[in-house]
């Protein structure tokens, strides 16, 4: 037989071959998908019979966010202090847990947990408009923060005082229960407060959340063991929360599904599937 016929038939043998292989593949991905679809239509209807309505288009196609870890950059909390207080500045430190930057315009305190807090000179952040958002991310570029406005409060009279309160995000996500209160006094930034992101996140590989279907028949057994009772979910917001660091270590930047149903609001542990309430109770800041 000659050598060219011999070559073909290998060549023809070989692509049979890796089209019988990529048809294999192909059905069993199409096979998952279709595993992964009624797994989660068999969720939504569990949730039905027991009596918790949801638009199938409110559930998120696929989990979005991964686990993060983030380390305390003592770098960054100088840079920022020296920013937004302009020029030198002095520090004040309590061991590893907190430290203070400070000069003739007021202090910039930072914590270990993230907690922030500075107080400034009455006129040394003059604003034309204390209800200006221009100039309230000025000051959140400053910060190295982002985010989006959630509340604004005023008082007129004498000593008009207003309150601005921005929640963070981090690469469009949002960071429940970190937020910051900036406080205008008679049209001068005299205080910010709140909590925030005190570093970088990295992407934690040793952890991964839990499927779609699992997150719907925890929410239901979550919202059962608090005692509470609902009977429509309204939407669900991916995001995620940064708890209190345990030790010195790095802090845990964990994904969740912010909950909104007719009776109240929830925050579900996508990696667990343990769930809480949206709103224990404001967390007490170390000032």
């Amino acid at each position: 037989m000659e050598w060219p016929r011999i070559k073909t038939m290998i060549l023809t043998i070989l692509l049979i071959t890796n089209i019988g292989l990529l048809s294999f593949v192909l059905q069993r991905a199409y096979q998952g998908r279709q595993m992964q679809q009624e797994a989660r239509e068999n969720a939504i209807l569990f949730l039905h019979n027991s009596g918790i309505e949801v638009d199938p288009a409110a559930i998120p196609g696929q989990m979005g966010l991964l686990p993060q870890t983030v380390k305390r950059d003592r770098e960054q909390e100088s840079r920022i202090a020296s920013a937004l207080l302009g020029g030198a500045v002095q520090e004040l430190s309590w061991g590893a847990e907190a430290f203070r930057y400070y000069n003739e315009k007021g202090y910039l305190q930072f914590h270990r947990d993230g907690a922030l807090k500075g107080e400034f000179v009455e006129g040394e952040f003059p604003i034309q408009e204390p209800e200006s958002m221009d100039y309230t991310q000025q000051v959140l570029r400053l910060l190295e923060f982002e985010g989006d406005v959630v509340a604004s409060t005023g008082t007129a009279g004498e000593e008009a005082v207003t309150t601005v309160v921005v929640q963070q995000s981090w690469k469009g996500a949002p960071l429940f229960r970190q937020e910051l209160t900036l406080s205008y006094k008679n049209g001068c930034l005299v205080q910010v407060e709140g909590r925030r992101l005190n570093g970088e996140p990295e992407l934690d590989p040793s952890r991964e959340p839990i499927s779609i279907p699992t997150t719907l028949f925890q929410f239901y057994h979550g919202v059962t063991a608090l005692g509470d009772v609902c009977s429509r979910i309204d939407s669900i917001t991916e995001g995620y929360l940064n708890p209190l660091p345990n030790g010195v270590g790095p802090s845990d930047l964990v994904p969740v599904w912010s909950i909104s149903t007719d009776t109240g609001a929830y925050l579900l542990n996508t990696l667990t599937g343990e769930l809480s309430r949206a709103d224990p109770g404001e967390p007490e800041l170390p000032f």
